[in-house]
């Protein structure tokens, strides 16, 4: 039996037309340079963006521990290729996880993220969002232990084969670095399939004769543009012999109905559904709250070999009411 069961009222050709309204819904209210049915490309207002390169370079500099001066884009390609596994708060899968030694640049970054987000005007059909943010650092050169891992993100994948739910869209905004040949590209699964596709997997390959059947997206990602995707697509990163990718991404979960939310909570991975916060506690942090991170670089190093870190490594954190006066919280001494 499918690990994926229907839904008691919901057959697959109903559940996929469903999922495919909900997202021309969400298309409806952000302004796209590109469309297809369950992606879409969204042009980032200039100043906006440029603020957001600014703040992940302040943040990627941070990480790379330069004592308060913030690299050029050049820079931190070139120091990033050249730390592939000497950053102890970098997964196998490039999240430059946030540490309490930049606690102060994360949440400034996840501030000016997320109000070029909340500005676009379609939180209310949202139901909760991934905290925190993720930072993504992308090798241009294939590693082949990272690509022999269950769940690398070099092969063709929904993220609900690594146990998200199966209502999340996805963000990808590329911010930095080579993103021609460093980059992503999606997949839409045969549509006879519905929802069958959309379940926990122990390894991507399992979902190898699903990617084979499937249709190529003609959409390249490009600096300045926000990638929402619909998590019934297949997606992976694609590596030319180019240099790193920088980028940002998150999911978010659409309202459905309450059985449906019960159903796909049931099968996906439990650990999951704790990365996720109600849209006003994600709207709040670097304004009103922060959210602050304990274990140190320093810890961190010591705690753990970064090749043996899993795909499902997250960052423990803690929230707390920002005072005016007072921003020491974000610091630890």
């Amino acid at each position: 039996m499918s690990q994926f069961q229907t839904h008691p009222q919901r057959t697959m050709e109903s559940g996929f037309l469903e999922r495919k309204n909900r997202f021309a819904k969400l298309a409806s209210l952000i302004s796209h340079t590109r469309k297809y049915d369950l992606i879409l490309e969204h042009k980032i207002e200039e100043e906006g963006f440029k603020a957001l390169q600014l703040y992940t370079s302040i943040y990627i500099s941070a990480c790379l521990m330069t004592g308060g001066v913030v690299l050029s884009e050049e820079e931190i390609v070139e120091r990033l290729s050249a730390q592939k596994a000497s950053l102890p708060n970098k997964t196998p899968n490039g999240l430059l996880l946030p540490k309490a030694d930049f606690n102060l640049e994360f949440n400034m970054l996840h501030k000016c993220f997320a109000r070029i987000i909340t500005g676009l005007g379609f939180d209310y059909l949202t139901d909760s969002w991934q905290l925190p943010i993720n930072v993504r650092v992308v090798d241009g050169q294939a590693d082949r232990g990272a690509l022999d891992r269950p769940y690398s993100t070099s092969k063709f994948h929904s993220d609900t084969w690594a146990g998200e739910p199966a209502d999340v869209v996805l963000l990808n905004i590329p911010i930095l670095g080579d993103i021609e040949r460093t980059s992503l590209e999606w997949l839409e699964p045969l549509q006879e399939l519905g929802e069958s596709h959309l379940k926990v997997l122990r390894d991507f390959n399992e979902g190898e004769d699903i990617a084979r059947q499937s249709t190529k997206i003609d959409i390249s990602p490009r600096l300045g543009h926000i990638y929402f995707s619909d998590c019934a697509l297949l997606h992976r990163t694609v590596r030319a012999n180019g240099r790193c990718r920088v980028s940002i991404d998150l999911r978010f979960r659409m309202k459905t109905s309450p059985s449906y939310k019960a159903h796909i909570e049931n099968l996906c991975g439990p650990s999951r559904l704790g990365n996720y916060v109600s849209l006003r506690q994600w709207q709040r942090i670097g304004s009103e709250a922060l959210i602050v991170f304990e274990e140190t670089m320093e810890e961190c190093r010591n705690k753990y070999n970064i090749l043996q870190a899993s795909h499902n490594t997250v960052a423990p954190y803690k929230m707390a009411e920002l005072a005016a006066d007072n921003t020491e919280v974000m610091r630890r001494s």
